[in-house]
């Protein structure tokens, strides 16, 4: 488990009926697990809406069949026991870990979104060898 890990949320009620979303473990640091979800990119929609500082597409990951994006206005902090307790109850469903390429390329978008909340940085930032 940890960094590059994924799965889906708990059910969710949307208008279209209870939904998951697949939620990537994009960073982990002293056992706290930085999740973002992953949602259906919409052509329709207005410009400014969806955040495409971070696009996936159908291949990236075998749970995305269509042009996907990052939502990282809701990314969360967890505690990775929450996340292996939440697995282990079957509120959570575990699919396959990113590829290593991938997991490095989202990691690399966070630092251009502008819609990563501030209080979440801290997971990028580096020990000092000092």
């Amino acid at each position: 488990m940890g960094e590059g890990q994924t799965f889906l949320s708990e059910e969710t009620k949307t208008s279209l009926g209870d939904k998951r979303h697949l939620m990537i473990v994009v960073a982990e640091k002293d056992g706290e697990y930085l999740i973002v979800p992953v949602t259906t990119w919409h052509d329709e929609l207005p410009f400014g809406i969806q955040d495409d500082s971070c696009i996936l597409n159908k291949g990236d990951h075998s749970f995305i069949k269509h042009k996907s994006w990052l939502d990282f206005r809701f990314s969360k902090s967890v505690l990775a026991i929450d996340v292996l307790q939440g697995l282990l109850k079957g509120f959570l469903i575990r699919k396959e870990d990113l590829k290593p390429d991938l997991l490095k390329y989202i990691q690399g978008k966070t630092e251009i979104s502008d819609r990563l909340p501030a209080k979440f940085k801290h997971f990028f930032e580096k020990v000092s060898d000092e």
